[in-house]
This record gives structure tokens, sequence and C-alpha cells, in this order.
């Protein structure tokens, strides 16, 4: 009886190590087609929830026709991306085409005949492109080369598994704080060996940002540069360039010299909607100007915490909020606190006085308790925090 079940397993561990080999033999034959193939067009509909929507309430969707062209250098996302008939976040039909040429993104809107260039900005705080538009493209045809080269590191953890019609090849990635959960899943038809589906997550704290990609009527290597010429020049030789290029200087985001008074702020400390005060400075007070929605400024909070915590009676740390003050985002406000544990005071605010410039977020300010100002930062980094950390560690060793 012993000897039956012993060779039962065998058999059973045999047939699985067999159907790994399949799996992966068919996926590494999916990537070599992607890999060879020059180009692609293919029907989408993508779905986003981003780390900030708590709820879950304000699903991003959006769907059309996409044509691709590869570039010469596939180290990075480079090639040609179209975006045609595509229905809006309401699900109404646009009339207008997005269209990457390899440098810029160009948005074509046809209704008032203008179109408005932007140069494509990945976001560094989580592992998809944030918007909605240009997160769309990013299928992996034009960067299939990074998808076989982390297929084939040995370091992230790759597994198979049957659903329906498809292989299902699903990474996850070691956590790179403070992300973790980290996971991509690519669904491949088994009769096509077309990636037909992708989803991806990332977790921050108790916030996830998923990404769902539904991948229909693929052909390869049918789709030619006349295309895209075909589809756009008319409309980019003849509507109105619309898009604003200031040009900014050092001195545009100059922020108030050391030693300079800062003026009185009013709002009320949340969440005490009611309680219109003028915030409070009679000690040493960092002010950290911040919204719900803001990437960097939400890996600030961590620093800012503790800071709180290790200074306490000596410190006040208020976060100073225009963009979240209406009480219709007092949820947001409410739940951004909880999930960040935030230590310190919230102030809410509908107007920040000119004089503290605030052009860019996070825009930190440290006052003494005269109100005068002992140190400033815009943005976050961890080389900036660190430099903050020890201009406290040297202030408050001196008193």
């Amino acid at each position: 009886m012993k000897k039956t079940l012993f060779l039962l397993l065998q058999v059973c561990a045999l047939s699985l190590m067999a159907q790994k080999a399949e799996d992966i033999a068919l996926f590494k034959e999916t990537l070599q087609k992607y890999d060879k193939a020059k180009s692609i067009s293919y029907k989408v509909t993508h779905k986003q929830k981003t780390l900030t929507d708590y709820t879950g309430d304000s699903i991003q969707i959006l769907s059309g026709n996409i044509k691709m062209l590869k570039g010469n250098n596939m180290e990075k996302f480079n090639g040609k991306v179209l975006l045609e008939n595509y229905m809006d976040l309401q699900g109404k039909e646009d009339n207008a085409i997005i269209y990457f040429d390899g440098n810029v993104y160009n948005f074509i809107e046809h209704n008032d005949k203008t179109y408005q260039t932007a140069e494509p900005k990945p976001n560094p705080y989580t592992p998809e492109y944030s918007n909605i538009f240009t997160s769309t493209f990013n299928t992996n045809f034009l960067t299939i080369k990074k998808l076989i080269e982390t297929f084939n590191d040995k370091s992230i953890k790759v597994s198979y598994s049957d659903t329906a019609n498809y292989l299902k090849v699903t990474f996850n990635y070691e956590d790179e704080p403070p992300f973790h959960k980290i996971e991509t899943a690519y669904y491949v038809n088994r009769k096509t060996k077309n990636i037909e589906k992708k989803f991806s997550q990332v977790y921050w704290n108790e916030m996830v940002q998923l990404d769902y990609w539904d991948i229909n009527n693929i052909v390869l290597d049918k789709v030619k540069e006349k295309d895209f010429i075909k589809a756009t020049s008319k409309y980019l030789a003849t509507y109105t360039n619309k898009t604003s290029s200031p040009t900014y200087t050092a001195e545009d985001f100059k922020l108030m010299d050391n030693g300079s008074l800062a003026s009185e702020i009013e709002g009320f400390y949340y969440p005490k909607y009611e309680q219109k005060e003028v915030l409070k400075i009679d000690k040493v007070t960092i002010l950290d100007f911040w919204y719900c929605n803001c990437g960097p400024c939400l890996l600030s909070i961590p620093y800012l915490n503790n800071w709180q915590e290790k200074y306490k009676d000596k410190l006040h740390i208020v976060g100073v909020n225009s963009m979240d003050a209406a009480e219709s985002k007092k949820k947001q406000v409410a739940k951004t606190i909880e999930v960040h544990k935030i230590n310190y005071d919230i102030f809410m605010t509908h107007s920040i006085p000119k004089d503290y410039n605030i052009k860019s977020y996070p825009t930190m300010y440290i006052l003494d308790k005269e109100g005068k100002v002992i140190y400033t930062c815009i943005g976050f980094s961890k080389e900036k925090f660190e430099n903050i950390d020890k201009f406290l560690e040297e202030l408050f060793n001196k008193a």
C-alpha cells in the first residue's frame, strides 16, 4: 500500500513537472514571437484603481484601438503609438486621437481643432504609469526585451496556473519600500499564443493600485509607418498648437529667505471645519505644504511622524493643505491620516499667502518661535530629508 502511494505521488510530481515545462515553453514562445514582431494592432480596455482611491469608487476606464510600431532603442519605451476611437472615462466616445511619436505625446482634439504635446513622465512612485491615458499603452509590446530580461531573472519568483483557455504567468517582485505585494500577471491564450490580458498590483501601506488590461483583435506585423502619418499629419499641420511652454527659472520657485517673517495663514485645524483661526506659531514649527494625491508628499510622512515623536513638545509640525480643504474631501483626508498614521496637526486653508510661493509639493518651511524662516526645502528625496534631520538634530542640541 505504501509503495503504491509512493508511486502515485511520484507520477503526480512528474506530471506537474511536465506541465510546468510546457507552460514555460509556451510563455517563452509567446515572448519570442512578440520580440520578433515589428508592429501590433489591437483593441484594449484598461481599468485602473489608483493608490489614493481608498474606497474603489473612482475606477477609471479607457478603451480604444491601438497601433504600435517599434523603434530602434528597445531598452526603453521606444516606438510609436496611436490610440483612436477611444471611449473616455465617462464611457463616451471622444472625438480625439492620442499619438506618441517616439518622443512626445500629441493629444489631438477634433472638436476644437487643436492639439497639445507632453513629454512622457513615468510615475516614480508606482511600477506603472499613473496617468490612465499613458498607462493604457503599457501592454509590454514596446518593452518586450525588458519583459524577457525579467523572465530570465532567477531572483524573481514566477508562477504558472491555468484559467479557462489561458495560461496565467505571475511575476512576484521583491518589496521596494514603501511598496510591497508587487505583482504582474499575463494571460496567454493557449491557441493563439497572444497575451490577451494583463493585471498588475502594488501596495503602499493599506493603499493599493490595480491595473487591468483586456486586449482583443491582436494582429502582428501589419502596421506601417504610413499609418501614423495618414492618421495624424494633416491635423498636426493645420490644427492650433495649444501647448503651454512656460520657461521657469530658479527665481520662479524661490522661497522666502532665512530671517524673513512668515505671513499668518488663516484656516482651521482638521477636523474642526467650523472653527476658523490663524495657524499658531509659538515654538519651532515645520510647515509642510502637501495634499492627499501627492506621491512625494506621502513619502515624506514617515519622516515627519518620526520628527514629531522624537522632539515632542520642542517641535510643532503642521501639514498645511489647501488642495483638500473642501468638506467634500473630508473622507479622503481622514483616510489618508488613518492609513499613514499621521501624528501631527493638519491645517486646512483656502488661501496660502503669496510670500510662501508654493508652486511645487511638498514644500517645507521651518520657522523659529517668532515665526521667522530658518530652513526651506522643495520636493522630496531621501537625501533632502536626511539633511533636514541633521539640521533639526543640530538645532535642538544647541538649545
